[in-house]
C-alpha cells in the first residue's frame, strides 16, 4: 500500500469513524423469548443462528423479534458454524472432536469427520473446504471427511476461538488463551503477529469478524469489542468500556457489555450480532457498523 501504508490506513479509518459520539454506531439489545445458551453465531440468508457451546447441544434460529427456535441437536458441545453452498450448517462439536452437517429444514445431522483433537472455531476456506481451530493447530477438512493439519505452531497458536479467512490469502486467528491475533499467509503458511490485546488470564479473545478492512474481536474478560486494522495492527476499543460489565445501550463507547463472545456479521445491514458468554442469556446485542 505504502505512502506510510496509506497514511496508516487513513488514520485507522478516521479512528474508526471518530470514536466518540457517532450516531450511526449504536449498541442495542434484543430480548430473547427464553434464556438461551449461546457461543458461536452465524448470520446467513437473513437468518441468525446460534450454537449452544461446549456444555450444550442445541442449534437455535433466532428471529428479529427475539423468538428462539431449536433447529437441531449436535452432541457434546456445538461451538461454531458456517453455512455450505446448499444452506446446510457446518458445525464443530468441541466435546466429540467432530464436525457435523445439519439440514436446518429437517433437523437431520450427519457427521463429516472426527479429528484427533477438539473441534473449535471454523471458517470456510474454499467451497466445500473448511479450516478448524484446535489447540496449537488448524486442521483443513473437506465435505468428504478428509482432513490434515493445515498449520501447527506450539509457540503462537493457543486455543484459537476466532477464525476468519479473508479471500485474499490471509487467515486471521484469535487466541483465547494468549489474547493475540495472528495472520497466516495461505501460500507460505508463515505466521505473523497482527495484534496483542489485553491478557486477563485464560479467557480473552472470543470470536472474530471482518468488515471493510477492519477485524472486530470480542473479548470475554475486558467486556469490549476491539477493532483492529488489518494492515497496521492498530487497535481501538470499538464498543463497550474496558473492565465494566453491564447492559447499557446507546452510543458504542458509552454502552456496556458483559463477557462478549459470539459474533456474527450481517454485511448487508452492516450490523454485528454479539452474544454474551457463560451460561444462558436473556439478550443479544447489536452493534451498528454503518458509515
Amino acid at each position: 500500500m505504502s505512502l506510510q501504508s496509506f497514511t496508516t490506513r487513513l488514520l485507522f479509518i478516521l479512528t474508526i469513524l471518530s470514536t466518540a459520539g457517532v450516531s450511526h454506531a449504536e449498541v442495542q439489545s434484543l430480548l430473547l423469548d427464553k434464556p438461551t445458551k449461546l457461543d458461536g453465531l452465524l448470520y446467513h440468508n437473513g437468518q441468525l443462528y446460534g450454537a449452544a457451546g461446549w456444555d450444550g447441544s442445541l442449534i437455535h434460529a433466532i428471529d428479529s423479534d427475539g423468538k428462539v427456535t431449536n433447529v437441531g441437536v449436535i452432541p457434546r458441545g456445538p461451538i461454531d458454524m458456517v453455512a455450505d453452498n446448499k444452506g446446510n450448517l457446518i458445525i464443530t462439536s468441541y466435546g466429540s472432536n467432530s464436525v457435523y452437517r445439519l439440514n436446518i429444514d429437517s433437523g437431520e445431522k450427519e457427521k463429516i469427520v472426527t479429528l484427533p483433537s477438539f473441534a473449535g472455531a471454523i471458517a470456510t476456506y474454499r467451497p466445500g473446504e473448511y479450516l478448524i481451530g484446535s489447540a496449537s493447530r488448524l486442521y483443513w477438512i473437506n465435505e468428504q471427511g478428509d482432513y490434515k493439519v493445515y498449520v501447527k505452531d506450539l509457540d503462537q497458536i493457543d486455543n484459537p476461538t476466532g477464525l476468519v479467512v479473508d479471500g485474499t490469502g490471509r487467515i486471521y486467528v484469535g487466541n483465547l488463551n494468549r489474547s493475540t491475533i495472528l495472520v497466516i499467509d495461505d501460500e507460505s503458511r508463515d505466521i505473523s503477529m497482527l495484534a496483542t490485546l489485553p491478557n486477563a488470564g485464560n479467557h480473552n479473545i472470543g470470536k472474530l469478524a471482518l468488515h471493510k478492512g477492519v477485524l472486530y474481536a470480542t473479548h470475554l474478560s475486558q467486556e469490549v469489542v476491539y477493532a483492529v486494522d488489518t494492515d497496521s495492527g492498530d487497535i481501538q476499543i470499538f464498543a463497550g468500556q474496558e473492565n465494566v460489565q453491564g447492559q447499557v445501550d446507546g452510543q458504542r463507547q458509552q454502552a456496556t457489555l458483559t463477557s462478549p463472545n459470539g459474533l456474527a456479521l450481517d454485511a448487508k445491514r452492516q450490523v454485528l450480532w454479539i452474544a454474551q458468554g457463560y451460561g444462558p442469556v436473556k439478550h443479544l446485542r447489536t452493534l451498528d457498523l454503518a458509515e
